[in-house]
């Protein structure tokens, strides 16, 4: 696979152990090229909801080099100080209240209601997902 920095391609598959670069840096690399344009405070917001706990330590990290590459203390202050809610519903819940099948349904639904739950800056109470659930799952029946 090919990188691209500032447009121009600079390394291949090779580029880590090249330049003796840990695993760590290279993903932080990788993360700043990525989201060099992005600049809404939501969309680091939602990129750490999706972010499983155990890896939120590593986008901390990630996010910090990003906002010292641009000089934007602020955001990173911003994103640092920001309470990551969790989401009110879990997939068994989807089946036990819902009654849907066990299967690739639960994931869809599970996307679905995270998604409007993003939406919604995370104000969705677990009631509130489920009724809104509820209704679309009606509505596909």
């Amino acid at each position: 696979y090919q990188r691209r920095v500032r447009g121009d391609i600079i390394a291949n598959e090779n580029t880590r152990r090249d330049w003796k670069m840990s695993h760590d840096e290279d993903l932080i690399g990788q993360f700043v090229i990525k989201h060099r344009h992005q600049t809404e405070i939501k969309y680091f917001q939602d990129l750490l909801v999706d972010t499983p706990k155990h890896c939120r330590h590593q986008y901390m990290l990630a996010f910090k080099e990003l906002c010292l590459s641009r000089g934007d203390k602020e955001l990173f202050q911003t994103i640092e100080k920001w309470t990551v809610p969790e989401f009110p519903v879990r997939g068994d819940q989807l089946i036990k209240e819902l009654g849907l099948p066990k299967g690739p349904l639960i994931s869809k639904y599970f996307y679905l209601a995270k998604t409007k739950w993003k939406e919604n800056h995370y104000t969705m109470s677990r009631e509130e997902v489920l009724e809104y659930l509820k209704s679309e799952y009606e509505k596909a029946s």
